[in-house]
């Protein structure tokens, strides 16, 4: 399994299955809401819209509440956020960083993108999946301007390899390593789902080749509606 996924096998994880921006942004607008100490995030697609600004609003909040919140955009797949908006975000507190903005001396590094979207929040919880914030990922995948997307809430010890994923951009984006409270070992949880049946390892960034691995429990909710 280790050598498949890429990942070690963490028993004691809850999973839950999260379709469509309809279920996926309210979670994780809760968690932010939730946050104690920080909140590490990152996205290939940040752009503006009203679903972007209640993001961009949440963490601001909590930053101003005294929470760490880092936050890593894709320097190309988050271009059309503007500075004014970036802006926003530092005067309220927010640490704001861009992987590999492109430049015409890294053009060789053009496709070396970042394309996980990780949240995770003081260390314990985390989302991790294909969701953008952006419009087009609201409602419920109900016509073509709407898009279909999963993301995973996941709680146990499985949120450590969705931090490393995060790690290792926000180091390669500024220099800086993570450290604190979010190294801690998390315990298997009870009623987590039992050895071997959940392992979970995001993917690298860019072109090289990667292997990742997912499996749920409990079964997925139905539709938003």
């Amino acid at each position: 399994m280790e050598t498949v996924t890429g990942a070690p096998v963490r028993p004691g994880n809850r999973v839950e299955v999260l379709r469509n921006g309809c279920q996926t942004f309210p979670a994780m607008l809760e968690a932010i809401a939730g946050a104690r100490r920080s909140v590490d995030f990152s996205s290939y697609i940040y752009w503006p819209g009203e679903i972007t600004d209640r993001f961009t609003e949440a963490f601001i909040e909590r930053a101003r509440a005294g929470v760490e919140v880092n936050v890593v955009l894709d320097g190309y797949g988050s271009a059309k956020l503007d500075r004014d908006h970036v802006a926003r975000l530092e005067r309220g507190g927010v640490s704001v960083e861009f992987f590999l903005r492109p430049r015409w001396y890294t053009l060789h590094k053009l496709n070396n993108r970042m394309h996980r979207r990780l949240l995770i929040v003081d260390g314990e919880v985390g989302f991790a999946g294909g969701v953008g914030i952006a419009v087009v990922w609201t409602g419920d995948a109900q016509d073509p301007e709407h898009w279909r997307e999963t993301h995973l809430r996941v709680e146990g010890p499985a949120v450590r390899d969705i931090l490393a994923g995060f790690a290792e951009n926000w180091t390669e984006a500024t220099g800086r390593i993570l450290a604190g409270h979010r190294l801690a070992e998390l315990a298997p949880l009870p009623d987590g789902c039992p050895s071997r049946s959940c392992a979970a390892r995001p993917p690298r960034p860019g072109p090289r080749p990667h292997r990742c691995s997912t499996r749920r429990s409990p079964a997925p909710r139905s539709g938003c509606g």
